[in-house]
């Protein structure tokens, strides 16, 4: 079984939230860059799709360079699990083992955990409907009267 509550979070971003809401401090913002490119090793099927999200997310304006990391990892998975899906699409779903057993395919397992990682990563970078609703980009907060009236009282 798992550690239980939420996982601590660092010093700096404890002091940053503050004890309460109205003693917030300035909040921990990175400026979104236009001008991110794909990782270089790719292969052109993972690409294009790659590409599609890394032009959503730049006109979103919510990939910054410290994210390319992390987009580069989600490229990964979905390198990984496009891999594992042409294995399944040639070989089929089910495998013979040594005794002549039907087994299934050790890619689905690879596919089922990279497509998993990958929607994680999706869920992250608001590419998933219910993480759209979350997600709020800088325009979005500039027109938020509310959080301008909150923050002008605060």
């Amino acid at each position: 079984m798992g550690v239980r509550g939420p996982k601590p979070a660092p010093a700096k971003i404890k002091a940053l939230k503050g004890k309460s809401h109205k003693k917030k401090r300035e909040t921990l913002y990175i400026e979104p860059s236009s001008g991110l490119s794909l990782p270089k090793d790719l292969p052109e099927k993972v690409r294009v799709r790659a590409q599609e999200v890394l032009d959503i997310l730049s006109e979103k304006r919510i990939l910054t360079p410290c994210d390319l990391a992390a987009f580069a990892r989600y490229c990964e998975h979905l390198e990984l699990a496009h891999e594992a899906k042409e294995t399944l699409d040639t070989d089929g779903l089910i495998v013979r083992d040594e005794r002549g057993l039907a087994r299934k395919h050790p890619a689905a397992q690879i596919f089922r955990d990279n497509s998993l990682a990958a929607l994680r990563f999706e869920e992250q970078f608001g590419l998933t409907p219910s993480s759209r609703e979350r997600l709020s980009s800088p325009e979005d907060r500039k027109d938020d009267e509310y959080g301008v009236f909150r923050s002008s009282t605060g």
